[in-house]
């Protein structure tokens, strides 16, 4: 159930411009208060589904179990793009990794929002 939770946590955080616009109101004013408090932790949330979403995906594909994460291969993709759009200072060294991250930027969005959403339906 880690999994899910992360993925709504950084789904959120890359979501939380377009929440902000659908919700309005005195609830984009907690969404902002949210984003503010998470933001200072990006890099940190991006590194942990980094770790989360490789260990899923491996667990998926049958290479080893008993991580007890709990994952569906939607959760482990999710997870590694959201790492991914958090933690790009990782990929400095690797400019054809960054070159994909780099694509995925203008997507943030729209992929933090199928984050939460899957995160959430998973949950649910």
């Amino acid at each position: 159930m880690i999994i899910q939770i992360t993925n709504i946590v950084s789904g959120f955080v890359l979501s939380a411009p377009k929440l902000k616009e659908l919700v309005g109101g005195k609830g984009a004013e907690h969404i902002v208060a949210a984003e503010t408090k998470l933001n200072a932790f990006r890099g940190t949330i991006g590194i942990i589904e980094l770790v989360l979403g490789a260990v899923a995906l491996i667990e998926r594909l049958g290479i080893f179990y008993g991580s007890g994460i709990g994952s569906s291969f939607p959760q482990a993709f999710a997870a590694l793009a959201c790492g991914a759009l958090l933690a790009p200072h990782l990929f400095e060294k690797y400019p054809k990794i960054q070159a994909h991250v780099e694509k995925m930027k203008p997507y943030a969005v729209w992929i933090g929002l199928g984050a939460l959403a899957i995160g959430l339906g998973s949950i649910l």
